[in-house]
């Protein structure tokens, strides 16, 4: 029963962040002019020295390695004569991501790493839902299916095979308060930068969120593909197999399901 929380409730904190901000930009047009050439590179290398007193260090630091310098300048340079291969059109993640989002009605499909109720590790499709302020994640866990819904916040384990549901209290949550989940909060553009792993090259968009904590955003071919912590790699993150707008309104009904109440049951 907790294996299966735990999983449910890291899949709507994780869903919980993609709130964005950002417009599209052109990596190390610090001028402004939508094109990066010489004069950005010029710029740059001011800075670098102390002789520019301010630039957008979002779009100088080409590279993302949290500093403005003269390797960020050279990037420019190659830039602008088409010897760079990384991305020049930067925040990718709002033009796919930010359209649905603002619908207020989404569907995630993830795959989860997590532990069965044997302590083994194994991949576990999650779909999560969200539907105005409610939240649903459901998965199939050890042959059943289950589900975590977030009704006006309040939250029911609800095991649809059975019919049955149970209110969850806040201890069982873990302290949780799904009033203060908001999917609008906004995270600020950071970068972005390419990464290989496993031989495939993704775009990466890097967003900080008001605590000061980084998120990776991964893309693949034009589409989303996973989300992770800044210090993680793909492997170690939620993927992503699919996003779209719309949500199954039938999985957020109790109608037709039992209430189980363990502290009333049939002596």
């Amino acid at each position: 029963m907790k294996k299966m929380l735990s999983i449910l409730l890291s899949a709507i904190l994780a869903a919980s962040v993609f709130g964005i901000s950002a417009s599209a930009r052109t990596l190390g047009d610090v001028d402004g002019n939508k094109t990066a050439n010489s004069s950005d590179a010029l710029k740059i290398l001011m800075y670098s020295v102390g002789t520019l007193d301010t630039i957008d260090e979002r779009l100088a630091d080409v590279n993302c390695d949290g500093n403005v310098n003269s390797s960020d300048a050279l990037t420019v340079l190659r830039i602008s004569v088409n010897l760079y291969d990384g991305p020049t059109e930067v925040d990718l993640k709002p033009e796919i991501i930010d359209p649905i989002i603002k619908m207020g009605k989404f569907t995630l499909s993830t795959i989860m790493d997590m532990e069965d109720m044997d302590g083994k590790m194994q991949s576990i499709p999650v779909t999560i839902m969200v539907n105005g302020k409610n939240i649903c994640t459901s998965m199939k866990y050890s042959g059943m299916n289950v589900r975590l819904l977030v009704l006006n916040g309040k939250a029911y384990m609800v095991v649809p095979d059975l019919k049955m549901y149970m209110e969850m209290s806040e201890e069982d949550l873990g302290g949780l308060d799904f009033s203060n989940i908001n999917f609008d909060e906004n995270q600020t553009y950071v970068g972005s930068s390419y990464s290989t792993y496993n031989g495939k090259t993704y775009t990466v968009d890097t967003y900080k969120s008001e605590d000061g904590s980084l998120t990776d955003y991964y893309f693949l071919d034009g589409k989303w593909a996973t989300v992770t912590d800044h210090s993680a790699n793909p492997e170690e993150s939620m993927q992503i197999k699919d996003f779209k707008a719309g949500v199954n309104e039938s999985y957020f009904s109790l109608k037709g399901m039992i209430k189980f109440d363990p502290d009333n049951l049939p002596k």
